[in-house]
C-alpha cells in the first residue's frame, strides 16, 4: 500500500458475459481509486495482455475480448480517446482477435518495445 490504497485487485468474475466482466471490473478497480486514479484524461490508457496464440477465447490462452471491451467500454465512459494493448512479440495471427475489436497494429512505443514487441491501437469516440 502506498497512500492507504490497495497497489492490485483480484476480482471472481463467473462468466465472460459482458455485463458481468464490466461489473467485476468495476468491482475490481473500485479499491484502487477507479481507472482515473491511474491515467489521466489528456493520457492514452495502456493494457497488457496476453497474446499467446491465435485460439477461440474461452480456451484462456489469451486475455479475453470481453475484459478488453470492458476496458475499452470504462475507458469510453471516462472521457478517454486512446486505449492502446502491447504484449510480448506477437505469435502467428493472435493480433486478429483483437482487430475485429477495433484495433489496428501501430508502431512499437518506446522504451515500452523493448519489453513490449507489439501495440494495437483503438481511437474512441466519446459518447453524446
Amino acid at each position: 500500500m502506498t497512500d492507504g490504497r490497495p497497489v492490485v485487485a483480484i476480482e471472481r468474475c463467473g462468466s465472460y458475459e459482458q455485463a458481468e466482466v464490466e461489473a467485476a471490473l468495476e468491482r475490481a478497480l473500485a479499491p484502487l481509486g477507479g481507472m482515473g486514479a491511474f491515467v489521466s484524461q489528456d493520457q492514452t490508457v495502456f493494457v497488457k495482455v496476453n497474446l499467446l496464440m491465435k485460439a477461440e477465447p474461452d480456451r484462456a490462452v489469451t486475455t479475453h475480448p470481453a475484459l478488453v471491451r470492458a476496458v475499452v467500454e470504462e475507458a469510453v465512459l471516462l472521457g478517454y480517446r486512446r486505449v492502446v494493448l502491447v504484449t510480448s512479440t506477437e505469435f502467428e495471427g493472435a493480433t486478429a482477435l483483437y482487430e475485429s475489436e477495433g484495433f489496428v497494429e501501430i508502431e512499437q512505443y518506446r522504451p515500452m518495445a523493448a519489453r513490449f514487441g507489439v501495440a494495437l491501437a483503438r481511437e474512441l469516440q466519446p459518447r453524446a
